[in-house]
């Protein structure tokens, strides 16, 4: 199934100018993959453009080729855009993804080697609070087999690196649940072991409801666990909760917050996760580093926190660019939400998580936002994007060099 899709993106991709290497990550290049469960993410090299609006004519190109393959094929997931210089400052110095990239398979161009031994802890814990924070509440509530089996397992392997017992931190998913179905000898692992053979088809609703209960109690259980190499004492449990009033986040008591996707608030009683601020705030600092300053105004014992880590962690890895180029393929809109609120962060140090603020709060300040803000679809990239990335770039190097 697979294999003619990726053979048709490399005839529409390959011959572009400009695109110097495409190579297939994730799951499919471990050979993991589930047959119509995983994506065919791609991580894309290009050229490092002088000039941006050169670069926006390829990425132009790249978003249409894109939409043609997503609309044909549910199946094409995320790309991944890098320039040269982006391409191995990422890799390096994120080391779990410089680290997976051994097992990367090359449609064009030859495949990076980039040395990386061994994961670096605050890596791992990063990772950890992404499946705890971003993925399993919604896993949970939809009851994607599919996301929380690898969950289980992902955390699993992390957490037995962390401790020293194992070498491989990211370990064949197919391998591992082998074993631990030999290992832990539990109905459930055979159960997901049969039905992930079988891409989690016709799975009946209680059946689907009482495993995705039972890996989500075992994952969060898991962290409880392994509290003491999470270099904090978190404390997880899930409890009975009737929502009355839609919120991204509820927060209580001092030290810990309720985590849900906002689906979930439409439903009166569900189990959420009670998760600790420490574990937190490696996702946050990460993936949505705004939410550090709106934490503030509801909970006063982050008010030490400093959202600095976050401009740091930017500046280090050079991952701006690669994230302004994620959003306009994910979706045209977001990008430009994503800079307003990122030039709001280094220019005036102001952080707006609401919509309506960011807007009222960027149009008094910059006066591009009716520009911007008039820009659709092929203007927003090859107008919008080269002024979003020279303003972003101009921006990260005064502040590195300050």
């Amino acid at each position: 199934m697979y294999s003619p899709i990726i053979g048709l993106t490399y005839k529409l991709l390959g011959n572009i100018n400009g695109v110097k290497g495409i190579y297939l990550r994730g799951s499919l290049s471990r050979g993991d993959g589930v047959l119509g469960r995983s994506d065919i993410d791609l991580t894309i090299l290009i050229e490092k453009f002088k000039n941006e609006k050169e670069e926006a004519r390829l990425l132009y190109i790249l978003y249409l080729k894109y939409k043609i393959l997503k609309q044909i094929f549910p199946v094409m997931g995320e790309w991944e855009i890098f320039d040269e210089e982006e391409f191995y400052s990422f890799h390096l110095k994120n080391t779990h993804r410089g680290y997976l990239a051994k097992y990367w398979k090359e449609i064009k161009g030859s495949k990076p080697i980039f040395k990386i031994e061994r994961v670096e802890k605050r890596d791992i814990l990063t990772r950890i609070a992404w499946w705890i924070f971003e993925t399993l509440p919604s896993a949970y509530w939809r009851g994607n087999l599919h996301t929380l089996l690898n969950a289980y397992l992902e955390t699993y392997a992390l957490f037995e690196y962390l401790k020293g017992e194992s070498a491989d931190p990211f370990p064949s998913r197919n391998k591992l649940l082998e074993d631990l179905v030999r290992k832990e000898k539990e109905r459930e692992l055979r159960e997901l072991y049969s039905l992930r053979k079988r891409s989690f088809l016709f799975v009946e609703g209680r059946k689907k409801k009482r495993l995705a209960g039972w890996l989500y109690r075992k994952i969060i259980q898991r962290v409880f666990e392994n509290r003491e190499n999470l270099s904090c004492k978190p404390f997880l449990m899930e409890i009975p909760l009737i929502i009355k009033s839609f919120k991204p986040f509820h927060y209580l008591p001092r030290n810990y917050l309720l985590i849900s996707s906002e689906k979930d608030f439409f439903q009166m009683e569900r189990d959420i996760i009670l998760a600790p601020l420490p574990l937190f705030l490696p996702y946050l600092r990460f993936l949505s580093p705004w939410e550090i300053e709106s934490l503030r105004k509801y909970n006063p014992g982050i008010t030490a926190i400093s959202s600095s880590p976050f401009l740091r962690e930017y500046l280090r890895t050079l991952a701006v660019m690669k994230e302004l180029r994620y959003h306009i393929f994910k979706c045209l809109p977001v990008s430009l939400f994503f800079y307003f609120q990122l030039r709001l962060y280094l220019e005036k140090d102001f952080v707006a998580p609401d919509l309506t603020e960011l807007i009222q709060e960027y149009r008094g300040n910059f006066s591009d936002f009716d520009f911007l803000s008039s820009l659709r679809g092929k203007d927003l990239i090859l107008k919008g994007y080269p002024l979003m990335k020279k303003t972003l770039k101009d921006l990260l190097r005064n502040s590195k060099n300050s």
